[in-house]
């Protein structure tokens, strides 16, 4: 299965994800372009579109420095902040969990949507690129699994080797936004 959808115009990944579930969930809503924490997209999504999240990591280095760092007003980076901000709310909170094949497919099983932070250089095999990419894990199969892929035009619903999926995230800290 291999399918596209059109998105708003120069509109992020982590957008273009909630672009996508709220199509999926059937709420029309304003999305802002902004996004690029994890955090800002599960407030968002409880805020907005009126599913409960859930919020992992596993390995993650800005998490592991956060809690290195403890509470204090002055950050000296903005994914801190960011963390710190999410946490004051009593019912946020983040897991540390180990993330494979087998518990990705649990969750699916589950029902859940899964965002994920995946590597963009190793999620689109290509070395030149740097940072984070987000994506939707909807369904698991025999095929592996089926993946919402925000492009610069177009949203991308193909499947990807379970192997392909968790190599990327978990290279980036394995977080991931159960809903």
């Amino acid at each position: 299965m291999s399918k596209t959808m059109e998105k708003p115009k120069d509109m992020l990944c982590g957008p273009a994800c909630i672009f996508y579930l709220s199509k999926m969930f059937q709420i029309d809503v304003k999305i802002p372009n902004d996004f690029i924490w994890i955090t800002d997209i599960a407030s968002f999504i409880e805020t907005n579109l009126g599913h409960t999240v859930t919020l992992s990591c596993h390995n993650s280095t800005l998490w592991n420095d956060y809690c290195k760092i403890g509470q204090q007003s002055d950050f000296p980076f903005e994914g801190f902040q960011k963390l710190h901000d999410y946490l004051q709310n009593p019912s946020h909170h983040i897991f540390e969990q180990e993330l494979s094949p087998q518990k990705i497919t649990e969750l699916l099983r589950e029902g859940k949507v899964l965002l994920l932070n995946v590597s963009s250089a190793i999620f689109h095999n290509d070395a030149i690129l740097s940072g984070g990419h987000y994506i939707l894990v909807i369904e698991a199969s025999k095929e592996g699994y089926l993946v919402v892929n925000p492009g610069s035009e177009l949203i991308h619903v193909s499947y990807y080797s379970k192997e392909k999926i968790v190599s990327s995230c978990t290279q980036f800290g394995s977080w991931m936004l159960m809903i």
